[in-house]
């Protein structure tokens, strides 16, 4: 059987259609929003610079390696110290 048509019910059904589209429309608008914020981010260049300090530096051509640990911490450290299939040191620059 059809259903009768109801002022009532046909006012809950759409009070009901307006807020399902209204949630719709927020959640489209905060997408929207966040995708063009982040692409704002990345277009402007807000991304953190990388900071070089001494710890984080890559060794360069004529960088002095020193002894890292042991008693002989902080001696140079030339290529015949460092035997072929001899003991492990950790070296620092």
């Amino acid at each position: 059987m059809l259903q009768e048509l109801n002022p009532d019910t046909l006012k809950q059904e759409g009070r009901e259609l307006i807020r399902r589209r209204a949630v719709l429309r927020a959640g489209i608008g905060i997408a929207t929003g966040l995708t063009a914020l982040s692409t704002l981010y990345v277009a402007v260049g807000l991304t953190p610079e990388k900071v070089t300090t001494p710890e984080n530096e890559p060794l360069a051509s004529g960088d002095l390696l020193t002894l890292a640990e042991g008693p002989e911490r902080g001696q140079p450290v030339t290529p015949e110290r460092l035997a072929l299939g001899g003991r492990r040191c950790w070296l620092t620059p």
